[in-house]
């Protein structure tokens, strides 16, 4: 902290890495000692996303059941895609084209332990 406080200009600021919390109160103690203000802590916790690629069914809003008094659902569509394939009448022509999209999405990994650090801030008093 007292070199810090050498070659720091008047309320220039300064952050601290620290790996364990014992070491961010002596931080913090040597920096109040040497006139530092503003002095603040966060923690960081280092947690690995993942990207995956999903196709998902989606509902066919262009498509009405029997009655016509709703859209129909993946779950819909594959029921009349079975009546179909029985030999059953419905709208299975219709079916043909059910729509299924690509997409991405992003997650925290599950069965990851994070690991913790900290970043100390704080300010340089004036001379």
């Amino acid at each position: 902290a007292a070199n810090a406080r050498a070659v720091l200009r008047d309320r220039g600021g300064l952050c601290s890495f620290s790996p364990c919390i014992e070491q961010v109160q002596k931080t913090c103690a040597a920096l109040r000692e040497q006139g530092f203000s503003s002095i603040s802590t966060v923690e960081v916790l280092l947690r690995t996303w993942e990207r995956q690629h999903v196709t998902l069914d989606l509902p066919r809003f262009d498509l009405a059941d029997v009655s016509g008094s709703r859209a129909l659902g993946p779950h819909a569509i594959a029921r009349q895609r079975k009546r179909r394939e029985r030999g059953e009448e419905g709208e299975a022509e219709d079916m043909e084209a059910e729509a299924r999209q690509t997409t991405t999405t992003l997650r925290p990994r599950d069965s990851e332990r994070g690991h913790t650090s900290f970043l100390t801030f704080a300010r340089r008093g004036l001379r």
